[in-house]
């Protein structure tokens, strides 16, 4: 991916999931580059403890999923391809 414009930004939107059972959620994800959608989907959420787990961008006709990323739901912290994402509150 290349460098966002200057003054653009990167956010992944998650939308709320549904629970697959134990400790497993699928949900819908959109990731955007300056107000454009770049790429959606679906992800698998899967939680080891209360807050922390692994997020993972199921591959479809759009992209071929992407590296794992660990979540942390009390810090509010997404690390994915080496790329920090908080949560905007």
């Amino acid at each position: 991916m290349t460098p966002t414009p200057p003054e653009g930004f990167a956010a992944f939107d998650f939308q709320a999931g549904r629970h697959g059972g134990n400790g497993v959620w699928y949900g819908c994800y959109s990731y955007n580059v300056s107000n454009y959608s770049v790429i959606h989907g679906t992800y698998e959420l899967r939680m080891f403890t209360r807050d922390e787990g692994t997020l993972s961008p199921l591959p479809n006709r759009e992209n071929q999923g992407f590296n794992v990323g660990d979540v942390n739901l009390r810090k509010g912290v997404l690390e994915l391809g080496g790329t920090e994402y908080r949560r905007v509150r």
